[in-house]
């Protein structure tokens, strides 16, 4: 079922366990305890980094970082919400959140995204410290808006990931994770991440959520076709010759 009351927060999957050539069950990690569950399916929808923790299954596909803050602000620094700089600056896109969600349910504060990607964590960006990335962030901004004023910043906080989205280059779909990955790993095992097939010709919330309806479709469609074959079998069963 799908609901607020089925989602666990603050909960790590730490093992799969695949014994036999199909899911057995998954372990959480929560609060430093343990707890291990039965389970018929697993969707991984993380990095395939994560996949290959848990199942050993490795993918070629190579992943671009990114350094990321967001910014409070007392004012609209834009009227847009989401613009790719084709100019000269240290960021490669400036988001400003509260164009999209008013700014009303953040307590009037207005959000906005400063981001830029890396290739690889020796870029001079990736190893400032927060506060020299967050100067960097607000000299750009000074730059292309001239009427910006610094007093207007509440406060930023500034996040890096080292896989955030694919390196798209010859050959990628064949590097793509299958969704059901039966004969690569165990039955009952299906991936919807990043390096899914619904993830190109670029990455979006819309291809998650396409991996996501893949995935679900088929399990359905086998725990469908497992029913009519456990009908075929009683049916099978009951005949007398």
């Amino acid at each position: 079922a799908v609901g607020r009351e089925n989602i666990e927060t603050g909960t790590r999957v730490t093992d799969l366990d695949t014994t036999g050539g199909e899911v057995e069950s998954l372990t959480v990690a929560t609060d430093g305890e343990t707890e291990t569950h039965a389970v018929d399916e697993v969707v991984v929808a993380a990095m395939p980094n994560v996949l290959e923790d848990l199942t050993g299954y490795t993918c070629e596909i190579d992943f671009q970082g990114t350094v990321c803050s967001v910014i409070s602000l007392s004012e609209s620094l834009m009227d847009t919400y989401w613009l790719n700089i084709a100019d000269e600056a240290p960021f490669g896109a400036l988001i400003e959140h509260t164009n999209f969600v008013p700014a009303a349910r953040y307590g009037g504060e207005h959000l906005l995204y400063a981001v830029s990607y890396v290739q690889d964590s020796e870029e001079e960006l990736w190893r400032m410290s927060d506060e020299a990335v967050e100067a960097t962030w607000l000299s750009g901004i000074e730059d292309l808006f001239p009427d910006f004023d610094r007093s207007s910043v509440n406060w930023i906080e500034t996040a890096r990931n080292p896989r955030t989205a694919p390196v798209y280059e010859r050959g990628y779909l064949d590097m793509v994770i299958p969704y059901d990955l039966a004969s690569e790993v165990a039955d009952g095992v299906y991936y919807a991440g990043m390096a899914s097939r619904a993830q190109y010709p670029e990455r979006s919330l819309n291809g998650g959520i396409r991996a996501g309806f893949a995935c679900a479709d088929r399990i359905a469609e086998k725990d469908e076709l497992e029913q009519r074959q456990a009908a075929t079998a009683v049916g099978d069963g009951g005949q007398r010759d």
